[in-house]
Formats: C-alpha cells, structure tokens, sequence
C-alpha cells in the first residue's frame, strides 16, 4: 500500500517546511543517538524521502532581505531563505505536488520529525503536519 501526500491548501508551505526539516534535523539526532552509526539500508531509506520530498520542490533562490532586528538603526541583509543548520539548503515546495511514499516511508519520515526539538513557536504547524501525514490518502500499488 502507498500513502498519497498532495501538498495543496494553505499551510501548504508549513506542511513541507516541516517535513523537509525533520528529515534533515531529525536525522541528525538518529545518527548522534546511535553514536554515529548507520546502516546503509537506513542511508537508503533517507535518500528515498530525499529524493520523494525534491520531486514536489524546488531549490528556494539565494536572495537578501533587509535585516533590521539589530535595532542599531544599520541596515543589514540577511538571507532569505537560510540554510538548514546542517548546512543543506532550503526547498520551496510545488503547489500542488503529489508525493507517492509507502507506508514504510512515511513511518519513517514521521519518526524523523519526532526527533527534532522543535521551537516552541513551531509547535502548532509541527502537529498539523503529522496530523495531515496521518490522514494521507491510501492507494493500492
């Protein structure tokens, strides 16, 4: 069985900003608690989600934005769209984009999530996003 996430509506950007996160972050923290061990079945799997979760998006573009939370009066840019704290870049998701992932997969990428610790402020689009993972449509492959 295949579960079908089709990122449309509007926390659509939320949704993938999450899942694109948890996967990166998430797998970091699997990999600290397992003293930097992996198998290659678990490098597999994460390049799978990788690989599904590029095919809805796109690179975000290196652009600067005023910055002015110094409060020096100085203006500053700043990236708009920074990079992960593992140093990979941002994606935009494709409104509209349908990812197909197994049961499997989405078991992982939810587990993902759940190792991150989310800022306070997250919170709210964190649990909507497993909430919308959860109710992802099911299809016969």
């Amino acid at each position: 069985m295949k579960r079908v996430l089709v990122f449309e509506g509007d926390r659509v950007s939320d949704r993938f900003d999450v899942a694109w996160f948890g996967l990166h972050v998430g797998r970091v923290h699997l990999i600290a608690d397992s003293d930097g061990k992996q198998t290659r079945s678990d490098r597999q799997k994460d390049l799978a989600l990788l690989r599904l979760l590029r095919s809805g998006s796109v690179d975000a573009p290196d652009v600067q934005e005023p910055d002015d939370s110094s409060g020096d009066g100085k203006r500053k840019m700043r990236a708009k769209y920074p990079k992960l704290p593992t140093g990979d870049a941002q994606r935009l998701v494709t409104e509209g984009a349908r990812v197909e992932l197994s049961q499997e997969q989405l078991d992982r990428l939810v587990a993902l999530i759940d190792r991150v610790a989310w800022d306070t402020s997250r919170l709210e689009f964190v649990e909507d996003t497993l909430d919308w993972l959860a109710a992802a449509d099911k299809i016969d492959a």
